[in-house]
Formats: structure tokens, sequence, C-alpha cells
């Protein structure tokens, strides 16, 4: 090789230096920070994220990640891991390899995704993007971490019960993994055969979350009809809370998709009024003023 080639070769090795290197307070090397969280008694923080395309995640770090009151705090607590996926930042075929396995790992479906562990490298939380600043999301960590450690609680509990108490036990379960952003996995199996004769009323509820949760895939397979049904079938179990206000916000998505806009509102108005300070409550109300926006903008034509 000559000299020009091997300077030319060192110069560019040089260049991408700096886009190799772990951003400030963060590393990239999971095995390695699991080691380090149980040497120190920390919790992970899993960033998966597309630092140089996807916005979501450029706006969490500019303001969260790379805020001095978040870069002073959270390591403290937590071993921060950035996992990602850039389209322009040349990364080593090993890193690459990691990332991609710890995506499939955590079923990480969009970016940005924060995910949470403990020392003992068992998730707990899942979280994203929230508005706010550092403190604000720093505040949302401790509620997450909280919970984590009740949830843990929970599961200690409901080990030592039988029957409905087992199935009370787990429903709470159910309901603090769905607070912390996680999916409750074959929990409702466990609570519809220990509640069979729905006496403690939680047979039916995760039933109908179980009809619920095959609505997106009909949707997106294109079974619109199916999806309506599976909906209804919901409804038929009578659920109550956040799996009723979800029921009725499908259903006035499914009515919307066929331009049943009357009937797309009373689901709304339906949804929201069941909470309408929960996220979805929240959503149903910015979906009902565009609409009503829309019929302004009709009526003036």
């Amino acid at each position: 090789m000559s000299w020009k080639k091997t300077a030319l070769v060192a110069l560019l090795a040089a260049c991408a230096l700096p886009a190799l290197a772990d951003k400030e307070g963060w590393v990239t090397d999971f095995e390695a920070a699991k080691k380090q969280a149980a040497e120190e008694g920390k919790h992970l923080l899993l960033d998966f994220t597309g630092s140089d395309w996807c916005g979501w995640c450029i706006k969490l770090d500019e303001e969260v990640f790379s805020q001095a009151a978040f870069k002073d705090s959270a390591p403290e607590s937590y071993i921060l891991v950035e996992l990602d996926f850039p389209n322009a930042v040349p990364q080593p075929e090993e890193l690459k390899a990691q990332n991609a396995k710890l995506q499939q790992e955590y079923e990480v479906q969009g970016f940005p995704t924060i995910i949470l562990l403990n020392s003992d490298g068992e998730m707990y939380g899942q979280t994203g993007y929230r508005e706010g600043g550092p403190e604000a999301y720093l505040e949302h960590l401790t509620e997450l971490r909280a919970n984590g450690d009740e949830m843990a609680a929970c599961q200690a509990e409901a080990d030592g019960l039988e029957g409905a108490e087992k199935a009370v036990a787990l429903d709470k379960l159910a309901d603090m993994r769905s607070t912390n952003g996680l999916p409750a996995g074959d929990l409702g199996d466990q609570i519809i055969e220990l509640d069979a004769d729905n006496a403690a009323g939680l047979r039916n509820k995760h039933l109908a979350a179980k009809k619920l949760d095959m609505v997106p895939e009909l949707a997106n397979g294109g079974d619109m009809d199916g999806a309506l049904v599976a909906v209804e079938e919901a409804l038929t179990l009578e659920p109550a809370g956040e799996t009723l206000q979800l029921a009725l916000f499908y259903k006035a998505l499914l009515f919307l998709n066929t331009e049943k806009v009357d009937e797309a509102k009373v689901q709304l108005e339906a949804a929201r009024d069941v909470d309408a300070e929960s996220d979805l409550g929240k959503r149903c109300v910015m979906i009902l003023e565009d609409l009503a926006k829309e019929d302004g903008q009709g009526d003036g034509e």
C-alpha cells in the first residue's frame, strides 16, 4: 500500500471516529452496561433511536437528553445505553448486529423507544418522547421505576395466592404493566382461567381486551368488517374504563374509515366521556375538533 493510500485510509478512519464515539454520558455496549448496572446497583435506560433521521428522536435528545438537568441527574440512577439505527452514520458490523438483536428481543416497533431495566436486567417499563423538558421526563422515569417496584411486589404476592384472589392480584399487575407501557403477556389468559365464572368481573374484562387486540391486525389487513365484529363482540362483554374507551375509539376509527362521520362522532364523544383526561380521551378531543373544523369549512363553501 502506498503512503498516499495509507494516509487516505488513516484520514477516513479519523473522520469516522467522532461519529462512532459514544455520546457523552452514554454507552453502546449492552453487555458491558448490564455488568456495570449490576455492579453499581443501577437501572438501565435503553434509547432505541434513529439519531440522524428520526424527528421525534432528535427532539427527545435536544429537549431532554442533552440538557444539563438530565445529564447531571440521570447517571446517578441509570446506565444510559444508546442503541442507534442511523441512516448515514457508519457503525461497526458488531454494533449493528447487537442493536438489531435487541430491537427484536424487546419488540421495538418505532423510534424513539425507551426501555427500562432493573439492575438484574429485567424489563419493567417502556416509554418514548414526552414534552415538558428534562425535569418532567425525570419525574416520569421515577414514576415508572416506582411502579416497577410495585409490580415486582404484586407478582410476588400473586405467586402465593390461588383462585379468584390470584385473579385479582394478576389483574392489578396487568394494569400496572399497561401504565408502564408493557403488554400484559399471558396474564389475561391466566385471569380468564382463574375467574372462569366471571365472579370477580375479570373474565369478561380480559376477554374483551383479547378481542380488541385483534382489531389493529384485522384493520391493517383490510378486513374492516372483521375488525368491527371484534369491537362489537368486545362491547357485548360490557367492559369498563380503559377497555371500554379503547373499544369505542376503535369503533369510531372504523366508522371514519368508511366515511360514516356522524356515527364516528357519536363514538368519539362516548369514548371521550369515559375519561377526557386520559391520553386516549385527549386524542378523541383532538379528532372531534378537527372534524368540527372540517364541518365549518364545508359550511363556508
